[in-house]
């Protein structure tokens, strides 16, 4: 571990995220200042230290204004890149992330394991552009495998998924590899998911740390389930100051498609340090291989729509986000089936 990860680190950040406008923006937002952001709040922290280094970087204080955001980011929130809050996949996005309880999720190993799928073999490629900005984008890819157990089952009982994800500038850049696993028995799913953290801050090193997640589903009856998710299980962190602590998350969730060509979600999301989130979405098949959606969410505010389609092999979705203060952000997903 770098010796830039430490207190005077830690510090240094909170000086420069003293400053009274970021302070106000912050607030403008919707989120508390201080605050450890978390998930839809990460990328409005991202949001705000690029503007200032954009408009400034030629300036050497700017410069130094960039690296402190960066390390503000991960000493104070251990960024949910880094975990299950930047949600992954334009079907998630235009659902309001309310996925827990999806009846299938090819991007399950960053969000709800447990719904790794144990019969499809796909790769899928991920991209979204917060409020527009070329600079704030996120990318990943996963790769989802059903694995055969023999002389137990025709149909295999396990799931594995291996996701990457990477978002950063020249200033900073954050990176994550996950490796999941899914088992089914009858209507119950169980799943866990290991990850590893990887953070680089121009003038502070880079550090490193590893976490757990894991969930389950259930099938109560035809066509409803329940769904729980918790990340960072064994409270791990990354750096050594005291507010070093990865982001930490639990979920609980419902959805229900009995009726063809319709599917409902309701999930409540609670972090430690912020109030409970509510997320709800709808999901109508309108038209053949057609998929139309929406979705809301609480703590703060956004809504989301969507559109995609399904041609069996290839499955794309389109996804926008859109939040009060910032705006909008659109987002895409392509997904082959092999």
């Amino acid at each position: 571990m770098s010796p830039a990860y430490n207190e005077r680190t830690s510090k240094n950040a909170y000086n420069w995220f003293s400053i009274p406008e970021f302070s106000n923006r912050m607030h403008d937002a919707g989120f508390g200042f201080p605050a450890r952001i978390r998930g839809l709040d990460l990328p409005a922290c991202r949001l705000n230290g690029f503007i200032s280094w954009r408009k400034y970087k030629e300036s050497h204080i700017a410069r130094l204004f960039a690296v402190c955001l960066s390390g503000f980011i991960v000493i104070i929130t251990g960024f949910e890149s880094v975990s299950a809050q930047i949600t992954m996949g334009g079907r998630n996005i235009a659902m309001g992330q309310a996925h827990t309880a999806f009846p299938e999720d090819p991007w399950a190993v960053f969000h709800n394991p447990a719904l790794i799928s144990n019969s499809k073999s796909a790769f899928g490629v991920f991209t979204i552009r917060y409020y527009g900005m070329k600079e704030l984008e996120d990318h990943t890819a996963v790769i989802n495998l059903p694995v055969p157990y023999p002389f137990i089952s025709d149909t295999p009982l396990l799931g594995m998924s291996v996701g990457l994800h990477t978002y950063g500038f020249e200033l900073y850049r954050e990176t994550q590899l996950r490796n999941g696993w899914s088992l089914h028995r009858e209507q119950i799913q169980l799943g866990i998911a290991v990850r590893y953290i990887h953070v680089r801050i121009e003038g502070y090193d880079s550090a490193g740390s590893g976490a757990m997640d894991a969930g389950l589903t259930a099938e109560l009856f035809r066509g409803f389930r329940i769904g729980y998710r918790v990340s960072n299980l064994f409270y791990n962190r990354i750096g050594t100051g005291e507010n070093a602590l990865l982001p930490q998350e639990m979920a609980v969730g419902i959805s229900w498609n009995e009726i063809t060509g319709l599917l409902l979600t309701f999930d409540i999301v609670k972090d430690p340090v912020f109030p409970f989130s509510v997320r709800a979405a709808i999901e109508s098949n309108p038209a053949n291989r057609m998929y139309i959606r929406g979705g809301w969410t609480s703590n703060p505010f956004t809504w989301s729509a969507g559109a995609g389609f399904d041609l069996a092999r290839f499955q794309s979705n389109l996804a926008i986000q859109n939040h009060p203060v910032l705006g909008l952000s659109p987002g895409i997903d392509c997904l082959f089936r092999f």
